[in-house]
């Protein structure tokens, strides 16, 4: 008897030459992803059908939202005031700055 872990499958032989990810759902639903190097946003192909991402949130979910390019990552747990996180990455300096209700944080250990 199988596993339900045993009936998905992830393809990641591509990752390396093609920046490529490949994931099988117990459903039979293919997900294949496509790293891009120079953009935020990568391709993505559901059961051979092409899909739009970039009008997409990054997070959407009762408890966890983030809108695309908003930086800010909203978090709302029942019965308690909810909280924002908003980052701000400089790669080149390596310098990451978030600012958690009001109070900012900085790190150069990105």
């Amino acid at each position: 008897m199988k596993t339900a872990l045993d009936q998905t499958q992830i393809q990641d032989q591509d990752w390396k030459n093609q920046g490529k990810l490949s994931y099988k759902s117990l459903a039979g639903d293919r997900l294949t992803l496509t790293y891009q190097k120079n953009g935020a946003i990568g391709e993505a192909v559901i059961n051979g059908e092409k899909r739009v991402l970039e009008n997409w949130p990054v997070l959407d979910s009762p408890y966890v939202q983030e809108k695309l390019y908003s930086g800010q990552l909203e978090v709302k747990v029942p019965q308690q005031p909810p909280w924002r996180l908003q980052g701000v990455f400089i790669f080149k300096n390596a310098i990451a700055i978030f600012k958690k209700n009001h109070q900012i944080f900085w790190s150069n250990s990105v």
